[in-house]
């Protein structure tokens, strides 16, 4: 018998087509750093692990994998698509369940969340740099969490200004999860 508990997982792992292979290497790897810097806050997506691989002859990995927790609820951008309703219009697939639905109060307590997520990280002299829907993960109908720090740069103690200096990676990952 065995003591290991199964959960589900989300992998973020680069496209192995990708032509700018090195410098988004480059940019898991500061995100990796970034997350293993920082203690665990609620609202903030939890690195659970991380692994290199497909190592060339020179030793290098050429394929990171960033492991994190599964949100099964998607992105914020689709789930208020369709979980909310304007006026009289319902973005909904399918039946739907009016109770199910989210309210002003309701919105407000993820806007909350998210404002701590914020206040957190620059807390920790971290800024994220691609704060959107898109990078606001549901984990529950009650929990939201800031993901994607590909961007995220660590400031510097004696400032309060970050000046871009080197390129900035996009973020065009494979997704290998529905969450993503």
């Amino acid at each position: 018998s065995s003591d290991l508990t199964r959960i589900p997982v989300a992998v973020k792992t680069l496209k192995s087509t990708s032509r700018y292979r090195a410098s988004y290497l480059e940019c898991m790897h500061q995100e990796i750093d970034i997350f293993r810097s920082l203690p665990e806050h609620d609202n903030i997506i939890k690195l659970l692990g991380y692994a290199y691989g497909d190592f060339g002859v020179d030793g290098i990995a050429r394929q990171c994998y960033i492991i994190m927790e599964f949100c099964p609820l998607r992105d914020l951008r689709t789930f208020l698509r369709e979980n909310t309703h304007v006026g009289h219009e319902v973005y909904v697939d399918h039946v739907v369940d009016y109770d199910a639905l989210y309210t002003d109060q309701d919105l407000l307590h993820f806007s909350l969340q998210l404002a701590s997520a914020l206040e957190f990280l620059e807390s920790e002299r971290v800024l994220h740099a691609d704060v959107a829907a898109r990078n606001v993960l549901v984990v529950t109908r009650q929990r939201i969490v800031l993901s994607d720090f590909g961007l995220a740069r660590r400031m510097d103690d004696d400032s309060d200004l970050y000046i871009k200096t080197a390129n900035v990676c996009f973020a065009l990952w494979e997704r290998n999860n529905e969450a993503f």
